[in-house]
């Protein structure tokens, strides 16, 4: 299992696996400098192994259908939007001074509400704040040299904590459909 948040909560990472020292792992895309592992036996569900240490995990590189809350920060910029990605209702999408996020270009603008898209597309449920400075402007751009990327779109219902500052926003389209 694996945790985020210092062991607050878990999440499986394998039902059970043999028991040979060794194990690939897909990383899931999270965020996190509070991360944690630890290792139980499913046959009576006990204790058995926690590491030392808390350990970060960042992506950058983030897949369509992702569902992203947390921080983007500059240590790990450029940001690699290829698709769909959701901030849900109730969580906040923090974006730091500096950071540069780069969406997938693409020619489908269109959305149909099947967590699927053909181009870079935020789609803020929750909060998206992005707050930049003067000298370290937030970039929001296409990947590659031409193009253009989908948006940063707000449903009615998203939530009403959202900020921008010192934000740059190019070569961006909009989305037709609904969701």
């Amino acid at each position: 299992e694996y945790s985020r948040v210092g062991g607050n909560t878990w999440n499986d990472i394998v039902a059970s696996t043999a028991n040979d020292g060794c194990f690939n792992w897909i990383i899931p895309p999270v965020d996190s400098e509070l991360c944690i592992l630890r290792i139980t036996d499913i046959s009576d569900n006990s204790f058995f192994d926690l590491c030392n240490n808390n350990f970060s995990l960042f992506i950058s590189n983030i897949p369509d259908s992702t569902i992203l809350t947390g921080r983007l920060t500059i240590e790990h910029s450029p940001y690699y939007i290829n698709g769909l990605v959701t901030v849900a209702p109730g969580d906040t999408l923090i974006i730091d001074p500096g950071v540069e996020i780069r969406f997938k270009t693409g020619n489908d603008f269109s959305y149909n509400g099947d967590d699927s898209v053909d181009v870079g597309l935020l789609y803020i449920k929750g909060n998206l704040i992005a707050e930049g400075t003067s000298d370290q402007r937030i970039i929001f751009t296409r990947q590659g040299d031409s193009g253009n990327w989908g948006c940063i779109a707000f449903p009615s219902n998203a939530g009403i904590s959202s900020s921008f500052k010192y934000c740059k926003v190019e070569f961006a389209n909009y989305i037709f459909g609904q969701g």
